[in-house]
């Protein structure tokens, strides 16, 4: 049983425009996936970005979709990790399933004698079941910038990484209700 206040809590959560600019698109192909289905995670690719970062990034990910995927009214999905990755699982057994991919890529930091401003792209694509094209793919691109006498490097790579894994979380999941 959904109980009333929580489940209202989640939709305006899912229904609340993301402060980042998460830029989505949909293929013709895209149908949203069953109710009560499984969806399964891929490990991101990751070009050039220190593990410091894509680490948090995808355990914040996975962690918002398993906390809110499952609690969703009227919705739920099972999230479930492939942590082989992509070469290790039949290609024939995957191309039946639904599935997220990501990459992390296009990390900058730029650093100064009293400040230093940090960018980073991510990017999410879900697979259907015989499309081997995403359906769906969502891009964000992340900026910080801090003062170095009020935080730090890895501080503040920790913000990036988790507000990333956030957004790109929270808009699959509104993207999967319809929201």
């Amino acid at each position: 049983m959904v109980r009333p206040l929580p489940a209202l809590l989640i939709l305006l959560l899912l229904a609340a425009p993301s402060a980042a600019a998460v830029r989505v698109q949909k293929s013709d192909l895209y149908a949203r996936p069953a109710d009560g289905g499984v969806i399964y995670v891929l490990p991101f690719l990751t070009v050039m970005v220190p593990d410091e970062v894509t680490g948090p990034l995808f355990d914040r990910f996975v962690d918002e979709l398993n906390s809110w995927g499952a609690s969703l009214p009227g919705v739920a999905y099972e999230f479930i990790i492939l942590k082989q990755g992509r070469e290790r699982v039949p290609a024939e057994w995957l191309a039946e399933k639904t599935y997220v991919t990501g990459e992390v890529f296009g990390y900058v930091e730029d650093s100064g004698c009293c400040a230093t401003d940090i960018s980073l792209n991510s990017r999410i694509q879900l697979f259907q079941p015989h499309s081997d094209a995403p359906t769906l793919i969502l891009q964000n691109p992340e900026k910080v910038f801090f003062d170095h006498d009020r935080s730090d490097l890895p501080v503040e790579r920790g913000k990036l990484a988790n507000r990333a894994g956030s957004e790109l979380a929270i808009e699959l999941l509104q993207v999967l209700v319809g929201a």
